[in-house]
């Protein structure tokens, strides 16, 4: 994964979001109700695996429209089964808390304007293991993109969703699906196709020839030694 390139596409995206923020006569005034730091309503997973794992990293924005640091509390969107994760960018560990409902919440004091954030996470996903991936929506949504280096041989398959990438990814490196409007509380299931065959039956088939042949070798110095 390019992720110097990939970091430059996805900060040339959410500085695009922080000049709206900066000259708001060139949308509409907001009105009152509005929060003054908020959580962005686009995310982005990028996912390779091998045998044994999923790789991911997840990309969201979180804005502050005030003049000063403002702090916020949040879930962070996760697939279920993770069992590692790491601070990429605009996080570090003492931000990170553990919910009793199980998400993975960020807690931290932002800066002014468009703050970029990701998060490195694993999941085990060996060949026993690979059941669909589910995404349960701790929030509302715009859009949720799932996407992977085109080289990495991966696809994926899901229900609601259509083959298409945020315009940062949209270069012919990645490939994806996205989905849009997404209520909080809804579940998300989709499939990661495209692994490497397992080595299982091959190695399998060397067990039962190596265990064939001692059986062999056995019976053979024991008729020897009968004669």
């Amino acid at each position: 994964m390019n992720t110097k390139k990939l970091f430059l596409s996805v900060n040339l995206f959410f500085l695009f979001v922080d000049i709206i923020f900066a000259y708001p006569e060139i949308h509409k005034i907001q009105s009152k109700e509005t929060p003054l730091i908020e959580l962005g309503k686009k995310h982005m997973l990028i996912l390779t695996g091998d045998n044994e794992k999923l790789y991911g990293v997840i990309y969201f924005a979180v804005m502050n429209q005030s003049s000063q640091f403002l702090s916020l509390k949040f879930p962070v969107l996760l697939p279920k089964g993770v069992t590692e994760f790491e601070p990429r960018d605009g996080v570090e560990k003492k931000d990170f808390l553990l919910g009793d409902n199980g998400f993975l919440f960020v807690e931290k004091l932002f800066k002014p304007g468009v703050n970029l954030i990701g998060i490195d996470f694993k999941i085990p996903y060996l060949p026993r293991d690979r059941k669909p991936l589910e995404l349960s929506l701790p929030f509302d949504l715009e859009e949720l993109s799932i996407a992977t280096p085109s080289g990495s041989g991966l696809s994926f398959e899901a229900k609601d969703f259509i083959n298409g990438l945020p315009l940062m990814l949209s270069d012919g490196e990645y490939s994806g699906i996205l989905a849009k409007n997404l209520q909080k509380d809804s579940s998300l299931v989709f499939r990661v196709k495209g692994f490497p065959e397992s080595h299982f039956f091959a190695e399998f088939l060397g067990i039962v020839i190596l265990i064939l042949s001692l059986f062999g070798l056995f019976f053979r110095f024991y008729l020897v030694g009968y004669r």
